[in-house]
């Protein structure tokens, strides 16, 4: 999580003193340090939080956005899917410690998790993120999923990912991938470690399913 960035994020201290009250209150203890972390989609307020009491929190929050602000939040949905889908997405999400709402603010409290930066992409740590995705999502695979997530929304992704499985085709996953990153004007995603990935004996295409299980390489991105 960086540290400084370009977006317009709200400091610790304009959050109004009556959530912050409330952020406090569900963590239990007061917070002494909250300093700004950037990167995301929006310019959520987020937060890594240090308490008096020496734990330490990453905070998401929304707030009330001025009239005709394009900005969508989707923090509901994020909360819902710490809250009702733990046992799936444990160990490879951050825990959850609650959420709070008042005065248009809404703050979840998450595991302040701690690493190495990602940028720049090297192969290591695609053929790693990759295979983190594929076992994530092997552990669902067979599994009865919740009849509120969504089995259709990431089927555009399922065409390519069907082709790779079935194909192999690596220059239709680099010539996809150099699309994507030239329309996003980002660095090259040495996508050529999937075919590594689709001859593990373990991670075979065939089970990892479509559409359930394709947003890896697309959340790479």
């Amino acid at each position: 999580m960086p540290r400084s960035g370009v977006e317009a994020k709200p400091t610790w201290a304009e959050v109004p003193p009556a959530v912050r009250r409330e952020v406090e209150r569900m963590l239990g203890s007061p917070v002494i340090r909250a300093s700004r972390v950037y990167g995301g989609y929006a310019p959520s307020a987020t937060f890594r939080a240090a308490l008096s009491d020496g734990r330490t929190f990453f905070l998401k929050g929304t707030y009330p956005l001025p009239a005709g602000s394009l900005i969508q939040w989707s923090l509901e949905n994020e909360e819902r899917v710490y809250r009702r889908l733990d046992r799936y997405i444990h160990p490879w999400a951050p825990a959850y410690f609650g959420s709070t709402r008042r005065e248009g603010w809404h703050f979840v409290a998450l595991e302040l998790v701690s690493g190495e930066r990602v940028l720049p992409w090297t192969t290591s740590r695609a053929r790693r993120a990759t295979r983190s995705y594929a076992e994530f999502h092997l552990s669902t695979h067979g599994r009865p999923l919740p009849a509120w997530l969504s089995r259709t929304r990431h089927r555009l992704f399922g065409i390519w990912w069907r082709r790779i499985a079935r194909e192999g085709d690596e220059a239709t996953v680099i010539a996809y991938g150099s699309a994507v990153h030239l329309a996003l004007d980002a660095p090259s995603v040495p996508f050529t470690s999937l075919r590594e990935l689709r001859d593990q004996q373990v991670v075979q295409g065939n089970q990892v399913t479509v559409p359930a299980h394709q947003t890896a390489i697309y959340e790479m991105l």
